[in-house]
């Protein structure tokens, strides 16, 4: 009975030990490079791989990196500023040295020369203003990094998006806080970079959450060309409860991920109540 319990138990820390092996754990905090002032909400995550999370309001960042993953790439990024990338392994070995103290660089941004043309603009809807109850989308789970969106089809010419329309379906949350993202779309119809310059939050109470999430945008600037992607991203601990949007048939696809830096997926069928108001070149 003796060995048998030995057994079992050199069985279990066997088994303890060897999976302590296969993930380390990282934590530690983003910074300015600037000012040394933390950064809330940062993207953390293994390129194209569904491990990654956000930092929280104070810069702070947990993370569990499976051993397989010791030779893909670890990034940091935050809308305007550089991403900064590390290979895991060599990231790991500097976090146990120097505490997993993470500095971005804000991005420069060049202004284009001003030309002032005449040019006569028309208004227009894109993406999917379905208000249907039938079929829900969205958020049910606290994965930090989570995104889901909408393709908004649009004509190769200069486009200011002034307005997006959310249509909720249901939430349980008590209240809610999301970043808006805007992403244009890439040659092989996948989302490439946030041309936002700074981040946009949607923050709201349950009581003042509408059918329908008008989101004004005029004062933002925000030029596209061509076809481009508008999704919330989950960033933030909203505790018990769960979000979804108006969903339908047959609409402008639904794009998503569910972890920071995670590879896009599409659900072509169903599209999800998002849609824009742009003010586009003729």
């Amino acid at each position: 009975m003796i060995n048998k319990l030995r057994c079992c138990l050199g069985l279990f820390f066997c088994l303890f030990f060897s999976s302590l092996a296969w993930a380390q754990d990282i934590e530690g905090v983003v910074y300015d490079q600037d000012n040394s002032e933390t950064l809330s909400y940062v993207n953390i995550g293994i390129v194209g791989k569904s491990v990654g999370t956000v930092s929280d309001i104070n810069g702070k960042f947990d993370l569990t990196i499976p051993k397989e993953f010791a030779n893909d790439t670890l990034r940091f990024s935050f809308v305007g500023y550089e991403p900064q990338d590390f290979l895991v392994k060599d990231f790991v070995e500097r976090f146990v040295l120097d505490g997993a103290k993470v500095y971005l660089t804000p991005k420069s941004f060049e202004l284009d020369e001003v030309v002032v043309v005449p040019k006569d603009w028309v208004d227009k809807i894109l993406g999917n203003t379905t208000k249907a109850q039938n079929f829900t989308a969205g958020f049910k789970d606290n994965l930090l990094g989570y995104e889901i969106g909408v393709l908004m089809k649009n004509k190769k010419k200069p486009t200011f998006i002034e307005e997006v329309n959310v249509n909720i379906a249901n939430c349980d949350y008590d209240s809610i806080f999301f970043r808006l993202n805007v992403y244009e779309l890439k040659k092989r119809k996948q989302p490439g970079e946030n041309v936002l310059k700074e981040p946009i939050y949607i923050s709201l109470a349950k009581e003042d959450i509408q059918e329908t999430i008008v989101i004004d945008l005029r004062d933002k600037d925000i030029l596209v060309n061509g076809d481009f992607v508008v999704t919330f991203e989950l960033v933030k601990d909203l505790g018990e409860g769960g979000l979804n949007f108006s969903t339908g048939l047959f609409n402008s696809p639904t794009y998503y991920r569910k972890t920071s830096q995670d590879v896009w997926k599409t659900v072509g069928a169903f599209g999800i109540g998002f849609s824009t108001k742009v003010k586009r070149e003729k």
